[in-house]
């Protein structure tokens, strides 16, 4: 039988005794829990299982797979090349890795093998994902567009240009307003995840870089490389964000 732990009120009785445990001594069912709740204490937790993690090694174009609990590499999976960032995508048994080369490997595991390789364009960076795993966002930054690519499918459903280029990416947590960043004109452009139209622009400083969104959407942080400073817009990102009626 599983073990159990039975814990008496503190003015436990002989008739709670006898209740929980039939004929027993007062004495013995004391003794016998004392030990139970001692040695539930002294138990230790068990060591978590073993897992993996995924990161790309550019040098030899490969998804390097390794097991946490050694810290050893335990697969290497051939992508296209100039991977540049992997991301699993959510609510699946897939990987995607971004290569600077125009391409986005899909990656099956655990059984690591390649599902499809999609050509973006002559480059490819930056890569987020719907909430529900049914979408990925990839930038094309030389020609500075906007990707949008069916996952169940597994290809291109159609492109959005933002006529500048674009050096970062990141999707609302509501999963409806894409942030894009574009260095050259010190903006970042706001896109309609859903409809895939421009909804404006807010000027952030010289040379915007990696973004991040509030969990309540109300505020996109945007990193300055040339200032070496952070700034935060809210009324755009907020106005986006509201549904529309």
């Amino acid at each position: 039988k599983a073990p159990m732990l039975i814990v008496m009120k503190p003015q436990a009785t002989e008739e709670d005794v006898r209740r929980v445990s039939g004929a027993w001594p007062c004495a013995l069912a004391g003794l016998m829990l004392g030990a139970l709740f001692a040695a539930s204490c002294a138990r230790k937790a068990p060591p978590p299982k073993p897992y993996a993690a995924f990161v790309v090694d550019s040098l030899v174009n490969s998804l390097v797979a390794v097991d946490m609990g050694n810290l050893k590499v335990t697969a290497t999976v051939p992508v296209a090349p100039g991977p540049e960032r992997v991301l699993a995508r959510p609510r699946s048994h897939e990987l995607y890795v971004v290569s600077s080369t125009g391409r986005v490997s899909i990656v099956r595991f655990p059984e690591l093998r390649i599902a499809k390789i999609l050509r973006v364009g002559e480059s490819a960076g930056e890569l987020a994902f719907s909430p529900d795993g049914q979408w990925a966002y990839v930038l094309e930054p030389a020609t500075g567009e906007v990707v949008f690519i069916d996952c169940s499918a597994m290809k291109e459903a159609g492109r959005v240009a933002l006529n500048t280029p674009l050096s970062s990416l990141a999707l609302t947590p509501d999963g409806k307003v894409l942030v894009a960043a574009a260095p050259d004109q010190g903006r970042v452009i706001f896109v309609d995840a859903g409809s895939r139209k421009i909804l404006g622009s807010a000027e952030v400083g010289k040379s915007p870089g990696p973004m991040a969104i509030l969990p309540d959407s109300s505020k996109v942080l945007v990193a300055d490389r040339e200032a070496e400073c952070m700034a935060a817009r809210s009324n755009m990102c907020r106005r986006c964000a509201q549904p529309r009626r």
